[in-house]
């Protein structure tokens, strides 16, 4: 695609002051959409009773990147880690992991949203690749103009294999930056923390490798190369960013697991796996059949069965509800005062 600017004039009287200010306006805006180096071409010509005046730039068309760089990692932890955060704190868990361990439920988890974070990311990238290949190809009437660009012969020879590459490369990213985000969830008590943490990492990373004139290191760089010069972009620009990102990652695990010892979910639920044992253990001598004398008082066996049942659930009945009043009542603040759930959260 050519960008060209046109003013379309009727012949007549006018002062050569209004000519070059008119000029001077297409022209600046012919430089604000070009690189340096970029050739921009003028050309007028009559058209019936007026003159038109072109001006044209038919170089590669240019993109803005830098916002889209910016908020990436909102864009995979917003509508992603919520769900874990909630699952905490409506205590959702501890219906499940009596059912299934809390290793594999967390795992299975961190899959599903490592698919769609990679998913949010690689999906829009190449489907604007494929646009911009086949459904609105570029321009290629006009005088070819050099220009530098990252993996230049690629970019060149095989767009559509450069496309599909830096489309998996950033949805790989976005799987690293929502693991971010997927630990401070399981940790954190603040929706805002979990849904900003990974961004704000970013933007400080971003800030301090930028004063530090370490640009070429930085996660926005590995994510988007062509924000920096091509010379300056090496096989270490795509590793250190991330690198980084995953240090930052085992550290805040290893911060909240070992170091402050916050648990996942309550471990109350254990108790449960200690009812059925202690259950059986109360019922054994219940198990085996009475004497005869004790089974010719019922009209049948069914009779002594239902009785015999009923008599062990009525028996135990009361183990069960004082576990229960344990298991729900443990942790609670031993004083009289009753406090709700807002003074908890102030307190956090």
């Amino acid at each position: 695609m050519c960008p060209e600017i046109q003013g379309l004039f009727k012949k007549g009287i006018t002062p050569e002051t209004e000519w070059m200010e008119v000029i001077a306006v297409l022209m600046d805006n012919a430089i604000e959409a070009s690189n340096s180096g970029d050739a921009i071409y003028l050309k007028s010509r009559q058209k019936e009773n007026k003159i038109e005046f072109t001006v044209s730039n038919p170089a590669a068309p240019l993109s803005n990147p830098e916002f889209f760089t910016f908020v990436f990692p909102l864009l995979v932890v917003l509508p992603l880690c919520w769900n874990i955060f909630y699952e905490r704190k409506n205590n959702f868990m501890l219906y499940v992991l009596p059912r299934v361990s809390e290793k594999k439920y967390l795992l299975a988890k961190w899959l599903v949203y490592g698919a769609s974070a990679f998913s949010i990311l690689f999906l829009p990238y190449m489907a604007s690749a494929l646009a911009a290949l086949y459904a609105n190809p570029p321009f290629d009437g006009a005088e070819a103009v050099p220009f530098e660009h990252v993996f230049m012969d690629s970019f060149t020879k095989t767009p559509l294999l450069y496309a599909f590459l830096l489309s998996c490369w950033r949805g790989f990213i976005g799987i690293l930056t929502m693991s971010l985000g997927f630990v401070i969830a399981l940790y954190a008590k603040n929706i805002f923390v979990v849904l900003t943490g990974a961004f704000v990492y970013a933007v400080l990373e971003n800030f301090i490798l930028a004063v530090l004139q370490l640009e070429q290191y930085r996660l926005v760089t590995a994510f988007e190369p062509s924000i920096i010069s091509a010379d300056a972009v090496g096989l270490s620009s795509f590793l250190v960013g991330p690198f980084l990102l995953l240090m930052v990652t085992a550290l805040t695990f290893i911060y909240f697991k070992w170091i402050k010892k916050t648990a996942v979910a309550s471990d109350h639920y254990y108790l449960t796996y200690f009812v059925i044992p202690m259950l059986l253990f109360f019922y054994l001598f219940f198990i085996e059949d009475d004497s005869e004398i004790v089974l010719v008082r019922y009209k049948s066996y069914f009779s002594y069965f239902c009785q015999k049942w009923f008599a062990g659930g009525r028996n135990n009945c009361p183990y069960v509800c004082i576990l229960g009043i344990l298991d729900q009542g443990i942790g609670i603040a031993g004083s009289p005062v009753y406090r709700n759930q807002s003074f908890y959260d102030s307190s956090s």
